[in-house]
């Protein structure tokens, strides 16, 4: 139904026509599927392999000097969790450009200034435009929740979405977040999901960069010369782990806080260290995230598992609100040597699954598996105190 008032041409959609009971029946169904919200980064790169050099100085923010742009989605993407590179290809129309034309992506504040209703769908995927092609862009690549869609509709149904979205019973999700870039955009642009989440899930490799001068310790053999090493085939920016470090420490203060959470149950952390020799990155570099979270959980129920092989070390931590006091308990086990197995550990089987398919003893933190041959493991270990630093 549409009607026309003086030269401005009104539309009026059907929504509007049904019923308030039903309109919020449909907006149950929308906001029905946000249990689970998965907080990532991905690098944006043309089918041949060529970043804009633009992109590089495009803004100070640190994952944006690395050529990512920050995504989210509200439900379990396990493709945005895993280690494997992750790329954004360019339409192939938009690869081939005269000599001359000027490329550029659009930065999140961009797009937040062209659609100041979405909220936090400014950190989805931004898509590509062309001055002398605006009708190029790559609108397909990029995803918006439905309950974002349907605010964009008119602001009668932003209204009343907004409104619901306050007044019904919350929904605590679970966040799955990649490290280092997941905790940037989620300090940066969605802080306020912290107060919501029942569960946080970080998962990533530690990119750590070593230089000659950085081998000290009594691991080093004086006179040995020491190799600059490319874990993965790469290193993060130094800007980005530096970020990220700051971006985990607010993040893990927040949630294991001495005055404590409403709603939150654990923090859960999968970090694969590259190498051999990486364990001691574990607790000796400064920017190690699980030496960085320790410190900042103020008391808990800390379970602590480190595997190890002869490609990297990973590190399982598993922490629960306690405030008052602090255990913590430590186990050592062999990870497999095969690609596969290493870059698979920052993954659980456990992650995507509703708390009724989760197995008892997975969530029971006090209950130990058996260790496996040749592997010492130190189950009952505890230090208890009043939450001070560890």
């Amino acid at each position: 139904m549409s009607k026309t008032v003086g030269k401005q041409r009104q539309v009026r959609g059907d929504l509007l026509d049904l019923p308030a009971e039903l309109r919020l029946n449909i907006y149950d169904l929308i906001l029905g599927d946000d249990e689970a919200v998965t907080i990532s980064g991905r690098e944006i790169v043309d089918e041949e392999g060529d970043v804009d050099p633009e992109e590089s100085s495009a803004s100070n923010v640190s994952w944006r000097r690395v050529r990512r742009v920050p995504i989210i989605k509200n439900f379990y993407d396990e493709s945005l969790l895993a280690i494997a590179p992750r790329v954004h290809p360019l339409p192939a129309a938009e690869n081939v450009l005269a000599p001359g034309l000027r490329r550029r992506y659009r930065t999140a504040d961009e797009l937040a200034a062209e659609n100041p209703t979405i909220g936090y769908s400014k950190i989805l995927a931004a898509s590509t435009k062309s001055e002398t092609k605006p009708e190029a862009s790559s609108s397909s690549s990029t995803y918006i929740p439905a309950h974002l869609a349907l605010q964009q509709t008119c602001k009668q149904i932003y209204q009343e979405l907004q409104h619901h979205m306050s007044s019904r019973t919350a929904i605590n999700p679970i966040l799955y977040v990649t490290y280092p870039h997941g905790v940037i955009v989620l300090k940066e642009h969605c802080p306020h999901l912290l107060k919501q989440a029942r569960a946080i899930n970080i998962c990533g490799p530690f990119l750590y960069g070593k230089r000659p001068h950085e081998c000290t310790g009594y691991w080093c053999c004086p006179g040995q010369a020491w190799k600059p090493s490319q874990p993965l085939g790469r290193t993060e920016n130094p800007a980005t782990l530096l970020a990220a470090t700051e971006s985990l420490t607010w993040l893990v203060r927040s949630v294991l806080s001495p005055k404590g959470h409403p709603v939150f149950e654990r923090l859960e952390m999968r970090i694969f260290y590259p190498e051999a020799d990486a364990y001691r990155e574990v607790w000796t570099n400064n920017q190690s995230p699980i030496s960085v979270a320790l410190p900042n959980i103020c008391g808990g129920k800390i379970d602590m598992e480190v595997w190890r092989s002869k490609m990297g070390a990973g590190v399982f931590l598993r922490a629960r609100p306690q405030p008052r006091a602090r255990e913590l308990s430590t186990g050592w086990r062999k990870l497999g040597d095969t690609r596969a197995e290493n870059e698979g550990f920052v993954l659980s089987d456990q992650w995507g699954k509703s708390e009724e398919d989760i197995p008892t003893n997975w969530k029971d933190s006090n209950r130990r598996e058996e260790t496996e041959v040749g592997i010492t493991t130190y189950s009952g270990t505890r230090f208890s105190g009043n939450g001070g630093s560890y």
